[in-house]
């Protein structure tokens, strides 16, 4: 199946019993997010990522043909102090589906999941080079972020699924 071919994609959670899903999305997560900065695989994980199941976690990972090809986790931030609110973090792509709507369909989804759950603000951290990206997706630049590990620039992006 070629890289243009999306019609087997489908975006779905990632759910504990499902190890071997769960170790594509991480092995996705490093090869995208941290490999290319000569960054340890241990990067790749956080405390929010155990227990797997959470209720105030969402993972998400996009497969084609079986194989994961993007994956994000959306951390769920209802007593943030401008509102009920999501972060997308963890969010990647490889690097030959990038364009093919992969990042779209988990950004949907990320959407999708937190109106569910009454979020009416997504942000995050956003590699610089993806800031284009996000912008076509609807997010705003609302300014400089962090500098990770001295390496990797980040802007904050937001976007607003309801008004105030």
């Amino acid at each position: 199946m070629s890289a243009r071919d999306t019609t087997s994609m489908r975006v779905r959670c990632v759910v504990p019993k499902d190890d071997a899903l769960w170790d594509a999305s991480i092995e996705c997560r490093y090869r995208n997010l941290y490999m290319p900065f000569g960054l340890g695989r241990e990067m790749a994980t956080s405390e929010l990522d155990r227990p797997r199941e959470r209720a105030d976690v969402v993972h998400l990972v996009a497969t084609l043909a079986g194989q994961v090809v993007g994956t994000g986790r959306l951390d769920l931030q209802l007593a943030h102090e401008r509102g009920p609110s999501a972060q997308i973090r963890y969010c990647a792509v490889d690097e030959r589906m990038r364009g093919h709507g992969v990042g779209q369909l988990l950004l949907r989804q990320f959407e999708q999941e937190a109106h569910a759950r009454g979020v009416g603000r997504i942000w995050m951290d956003a590699r610089e080079g993806a800031v284009k990206f996000y912008e076509r997706m609807g997010y705003r630049d609302v300014g400089e972020g962090p500098l990770k590990f001295g390496l990797i620039r980040h802007r904050v992006m937001e976007k607003r699924l309801t008004e105030p």
